[in-house]
């Protein structure tokens, strides 16, 4: 796409490209195309990009050891993009799965009343669900060339 917009020449001061984030530990730049790299980074420039982040983006000195401890073993796992999502989605599964333990209801009965009084601090920061979906933190990012001085 990026490599069009060179040929096309619509990039720069009259245009802004918004992209969603590219969940993707390789950089999609790199990758093979007719295009060269500084034409890639000139039509790039300036280019904002929304994402989930990987890990909680807040400096919360109140995480939890259990937290810490995930994120420290997170560090040597080979990573997959939402690791840390399927480790808080377990944790509201168990967090569900328990209150079910301590009512006499069903559990679909008390599924949509639990889930949406879930509120905890975890690997990718606040976990809380509204209307049965997630509500999380988004990134917005912008690239910017640093031209060598």
């Amino acid at each position: 796409m990026f490599c069009q917009a060179v040929r096309e020449q619509v990039y720069g001061s009259r245009y802004q490209w918004i992209i969603l984030g590219y969940p993707s530990l390789s950089t999609w730049w790199n990758e093979p195309t007719d295009c060269s790299i500084q034409e890639i980074i000139r039509v790039i420039n300036g280019t904002l990009k929304t994402r989930l982040p990987r890990l909680s983006i807040d400096d919360n000195e109140n995480q939890s050891e259990y937290i810490t401890e995930y994120i420290k073993q997170f560090s040597k796992l080979e990573k997959d993009y939402f690791d840390a999502y399927v480790y808080d989605t377990i944790w509201s599964l168990a967090y569900l799965y328990q209150s079910h333990l301590l009512s006499n209801q069903s559990i679909t009965g008390i599924f949509k009343n639990v889930l949406e009084n879930i509120d905890f601090i975890d690997a990718t920061g606040r976990v809380r669900y509204l209307n049965g979906g997630r509500i999380g933190q988004g990134l917005v990012e912008q690239f910017i060339h640093k031209k060598n001085i």
